[in-house]
């Protein structure tokens, strides 16, 4: 049984003011990736204005709404904790809407300011704590457990951001993966699990090839993947799901980004379907139970 939601309440001006005086005025690799405009609107069921323009796919609110739709089917479920957590608008949402007790870890110390003063302005931090922290391969084992376990467009950075001795010495990105997910199967029973397939000198994987690929990992790092989610009705944005069984059925659609636009253009076989800052909405989304 889900525990009760909490209340909304809205957004002070002086809450207001200072979440746009954290915002920073400097964009880097891994900033304005989710929309926070939109997340301070959930939270307080108002229109604010933020100084700050998500320049990723629009695609948090769908995905969100898929996570959710899982975890309330789960029994027992009353924990969350996410890697890379960004501005924290999956747990934040999960707190107020399930009132799940949630632990975002997050590298970008100014996001976790931001969602740490989201939670206190809209009465979650009860329930709701953001650390500044990488997960690294040497210290999963440190982690709290959890319930649930999110880990959304981390690990390819592996190898080039973080962790790239060891991706070294572990033989590759694959064997890395595998690793570094065997590990978090101790620490959850679901998972929620997306990545990428960029690096510097070529794709770790193809992008037609990613739900085969990304699930024979999970299944040799100790998860049973139940249910894939993927953008198959581009440009619209919204997730369809097959179950492992039916992954064959998957539309395959692959993405490269265009020199003269520098948008993602995105195709099934030779049409074109769409066009995106990013290839985010190709990425298939996972939900897993741990075999452990």
């Amino acid at each position: 049984m889900i525990a009760t939601a909490v209340q909304k309440r809205a957004l002070s001006q002086e809450v207001l003011s200072e979440l746009n005086n954290l915002i920073p005025q400097e964009k880097k690799e891994h900033y304005n990736y989710q929309d926070l405009e939109s997340l301070v609107q959930v939270l307080s069921g108002e229109s604010h204005l933020v100084g700050y323009k998500q320049e990723q796919v629009p695609i948090d609110q769908e995905r969100y709404q898929w996570l959710k739709t899982r975890i309330v089917s789960l029994p027992g479920v009353r924990s969350v904790l996410e890697i890379g957590g960004n501005l924290g608008y999956i747990c934040l949402r999960l707190v107020q809407e399930l009132g799940l007790r949630a632990t975002c870890l997050e590298p970008i110390e100014d996001y976790v300011r931001i969602s740490t003063l989201l939670s206190e302005g809209f009465g979650l931090d009860h329930l709701y704590q953001s650390r500044c922290a990488f997960v690294l391969w040497d210290n999963i084992a440190e982690l709290p457990e959890a319930d649930v376990l999110i880990n959304l467009n981390v690990i390819h950075h592996a190898g080039r951001v973080f962790d790239c001795e060891v991706v070294a010495r572990l033989g590759g990105w694959a064997a890395y993966a595998q690793s570094y997910l065997e590990k978090l199967a101790s620490k959850g029973r679901y998972l929620f699990f997306q990545t990428g397939n960029t690096w510097p000198s070529a794709r770790l994987f193809e992008n037609t090839e990613a739900p085969e690929f990304l699930a024979g990992i999970l299944a040799r790092s100790g998860w049973r993947v139940i249910d894939i989610g993927i953008c198959d009705r581009l440009p619209e944005l919204t997730l369809s799901s097959y179950p492992l069984s039916e992954m064959a059925r998957i539309p395959r659609i692959w993405c490269q980004r265009n020199t003269t636009t520098d948008l993602v253009d995105y195709y099934h076989e030779s049409r074109l379907l769409a066009s995106f800052p990013t290839g985010l909405a190709q990425r298939p989304l996972f939900f897993c139970e741990s075999m452990r």
